[in-house]
């Protein structure tokens, strides 16, 4: 007699996004230079962007640091200035 196989439990790990929505528009990537003090994090559709230092933070730490900034005021958003002229 035979036994019965066991059933293989596969194990799936999450990982962070790399790409995350922009409070502007739309998305915003986030790229990461490992060399260098500063990540750069801006948006492809409205043209958000902003450099904030790169200290040992995971990507996600960087982009939620850029949300704290943009919804105090303190980004340049250019969208905001695109709206003034076509208003």
């Amino acid at each position: 007699m035979g036994r019965r196989r066991r059933r293989v439990v596969h194990v799936v790990r999450k990982t962070l996004p790399k790409v995350f929505t922009c409070p502007n528009c739309g998305m915003v990537s986030v790229r990461l230079q490992p060399k260098e003090t500063t990540t750069i994090i801006s948006c492809g559709s409205c043209g958000t962007s902003q450099e904030i230092p790169n200290a040992g933070k995971e990507p996600i730490d960087i982009y939620n640091e850029f949300v704290d900034r943009f919804n105090a005021g303190q980004t340049g958003a250019p969208s905001s200035e695109a709206n003034r002229i076509e208003a």
